[in-house]
């Protein structure tokens, strides 16, 4: 079996839609009709990539989306948030509650396939640290940049990173689990070579 995704959405077709798309495809996928029933639906699932419908009755996808992120063990878990409307700023204030990708409807299968194997490369190509893995950090105040080695020569480059950011990395007991609970889940990832760049996940 394929890696695992976990499908919120409300409207039977959407959610038959998207989980057969995925299951051809040769992931696994859970479907979640209720949206009050997500994050313990993670819980027990624990998905490599959740998929997020934004516009739903009893709850929003965006509240979702905070709980998730809120949840230690859930919060390194990209999602991708799909929503029926596309107005100036629907983007940002999705990105803004957490989600690392975005897509709209009515989807294009080509489109929404290749999101979801990006989101999911971005997730494999950033393992958990341990402190012992890190093997020194920097940081620039002009530029708000924070730069962190691991051993085995990688090194990650968050950018417009608080300076308060870096003096709790600096004091945290274990280095690798606060980049990976405090710093991580908030940037978006740009591959190159060696080095992985890291942008706000808002922008």
């Amino acid at each position: 079996m394929g890696q695992k995704i976990l499908v919120v959405e409300d409207n039977e077709l959407n959610l038959r839609l998207f989980c057969d798309i995925l299951r051809v495809h040769g992931y696994e996928a859970e479907p979640v009709r209720d949206g009050r029933e997500a994050v313990e639906r993670a819980r027990g699932f624990a998905p490599d990539l959740i998929i997020m419908d934004i516009q739903m009755p009893h709850i929003s996808g965006l509240e979702i989306i905070e709980q998730l992120k809120a949840d230690e063990a859930l919060q390194a878990i990209p999602i991708m948030a799909v929503t029926a409307y596309a107005a100036k700023g629907d983007e940002d204030r999705i990105r803004a509650a957490g989600a690392e990708g975005y897509v709209s409807k009515p989807i294009s299968v080509i489109r929404f396939v290749e999101a979801v194997k990006g989101l999911l490369k971005d997730r494999e190509q950033m393992p958990e640290f341990s402190s012992s893995a890190v093997e020194r950090a920097e940081y620039d105040d002009d530029r708000q940049l924070l730069d962190i080695w691991y051993a085995g020569g990688d090194r990650y480059s968050y950018f417009d990173v608080p300076r308060p950011i870096y003096d709790a990395l600096l004091t945290a007991e274990s280095a690798g689990a606060f980049v990976n609970s405090e710093i991580k889940p908030h940037f978006r990832c740009e591959i190159e070579e060696r080095r992985r760049r890291f942008r706000p996940a808002a922008d």
